[in-house]
């Protein structure tokens, strides 16, 4: 217990000394935690809302999540009570709008999640009305949580991740696919321009490695079976032991 206080201590400390604020006009809401302000300055800031994460771009109420935060501060003038940068660049923070604290909001209305995994950085007292607000939406089925079992971002940006868009397939999976096809085409042509010297009785050490190469990428040994030559990957004129001084013809 006295560990466990000991921490929120410290991480309260930890906020606290590293707090400041920004204002500015919202310039854009890029999607349900995400904007860009313009300070008094004319620079430009984007900003990562603290403590929520919202349904990706994709996700069911991603659209809806951005145009409820629209609906609050679009072209409106802002505070951030920001503690950090992000990985990409974002400060992140707290916003605050008509003395409201946006993040909350787009919490009680169920248009994000509160973002546990980051629950260190906040204030204890926030930590618990995020808490509350996100258990509140859930009970009464706001927005996202009218959904049976709604998709957590950061899990759904976990299983994009091992995913490609276009096939579906992963990249562990498709990468031999794409190392063959690249590299068999090339090979069969320079076999083909090369075909006089492979086919004489002596193999030199250049012919013997692109005679390895190729089989390597066709998926046959040096030793080809029964079931290559039924499926028509091998000739049948390649079956059997290769040696250096009966080389066997290479399939162009």
């Amino acid at each position: 217990m006295i560990a466990w206080l000991g921490a929120v201590v410290f991480s309260s400390c930890l906020v606290a000394a590293h707090a400041a604020e920004l204002g500015g006009r919202v310039v854009a809401v890029a999607d349900g935690d995400s904007i860009v302000i313009r300070s008094s300055d004319r620079k430009t800031h984007r900003i990562r809302l603290a403590g929520i994460d919202a349904p990706e771009k994709g996700q069911a109420f991603s659209s809806r999540s951005r145009q409820h935060l629209a609906q609050w501060i679009q072209r409106q003038e802002v505070i951030v009570d920001w503690h950090k940068r992000d990985d990409y660049g974002r400060l992140t923070g707290v916003v605050i709008a008509f003395g409201h604290d946006i993040n909350l909001e787009q919490v009680r209305a169920g248009m994000a999640w509160w973002y546990r995994a980051y629950a260190h950085e906040q204030r204890p007292a926030d930590a618990r009305l995020y808490a509350a607000a996100e258990q509140e939406a859930r009970i009464a089925k706001r927005g996202l949580w009218s959904s049976h079992e709604p998709m957590p971002p950061w899990e759904w940006r976990r299983k994009e991740q091992l995913r490609l868009p276009s096939s579906g397939r992963s990249n562990r999976d498709l990468a031999p696919m794409c190392s063959a096809a690249a590299v068999v085409p090339v090979l069969s042509h320079v076999l083909a321009r090369c075909s006089p010297c492979i086919r004489t009785t002596i193999e030199s050490p250049r012919e013997r490695l692109i005679r390895e190469i190729f089989h390597i990428f066709h998926g046959a040994s040096r030793v080809a079976g029964d079931a290559d030559v039924a499926e028509g990957r091998v000739p049948a004129a390649s079956v059997g032991t290769v040696s250096s001084s009966q080389p066997a013809r290479v399939p162009v």
